[in-house]
């Protein structure tokens, strides 16, 4: 049974996307369906500011007229210029337990960013690093915690045959609010009050635009040489 690449063209096209993910986790009770809206925007260009500075192409699987996979390839203008790399991304990536299925979605975007003259495929991304990206490594008899994927742990098995190497672990730590804060985070915190001139207030409101601009400042310079993460417009 050959498989088919197509592109995005159609609203069949479309709900096929988004419903694909709902049969590959299929009676999975610790997987979270996304709001198919929510995902539609993300990929939305004039709905989502990231679309200003990069592009895509989508692609599906498809064997015997049933949509088995799903991949997005991505360039990002700004990462390039930032990290001045022609590094191009892959995302959204759902499949089924089948190695050449998932070789031609890896193999359609690869295509594609060669021609878009990248050098180097990274991912999943969705489609940042500002949004979800990884594929899960451990915990999938627990519910995915807030912005982190689940993916199917055969993932991994893939995307380890078609060549890919690790690039970074990514963590998601859960704290209890009951169990409050640690003393050794308010000890640090005082000694750093002390030291400097550091003010830790609430945010200004009145001054919403102004205050988020500092925390995206604070936030691009922590991360912008974690594996090309910065704040965008959105």
């Amino acid at each position: 049974m050959s498989i088919r690449i197509d592109y995005i063209r159609t609203k069949k096209d479309w709900m096929d996307f988004l419903k694909l993910p709902f049969r590959i986790y299929k009676g999975n009770p610790y997987w979270v369906p996304p709001l198919l809206s929510e995902v539609k925007e993300t990929l939305d260009k004039e709905k989502n500011p990231f679309w200003k500075h990069a592009r895509k192409e989508i692609f599906l699987a498809r064997r015997d007229g049933e949509t088995v996979g799903r991949i997005v390839a991505i360039v990002d203008e700004n990462h390039i210029k930032f990290h001045k790399e022609k590094t191009g991304f892959f995302g959204f990536f759902e499949c089924i337990n089948d190695f050449e299925v998932a070789k031609s979605l890896w193999d359609s975007a690869k295509r594609w960013l060669r021609i878009n003259n990248m050098t180097l495929m990274r991912g999943p991304v969705n489609p940042s690093t500002n949004d979800e990206c990884a594929f899960l490594l451990e915990g999938f008899d627990k519910p995915p915690t807030v912005m982190m994927p689940y993916t199917q742990p055969y993932y991994l098995e893939l995307a380890e045959r078609y060549g890919f190497k690790k690039a970074k672990d990514l963590y998601a730590l859960i704290k209890k609010v009951e169990d409050g804060i640690p003393e050794r985070i308010e000890r640090m915190v005082n000694v750093i009050k002390k030291k400097t001139k550091v003010v830790i207030r609430p945010l200004d409101m009145k001054n919403f635009e102004r205050d988020i601009q500092f925390l995206k400042d604070i936030y691009n310079s922590a991360w912008e040489k974690k594996l090309g993460i910065c704040a965008n417009d959105r």
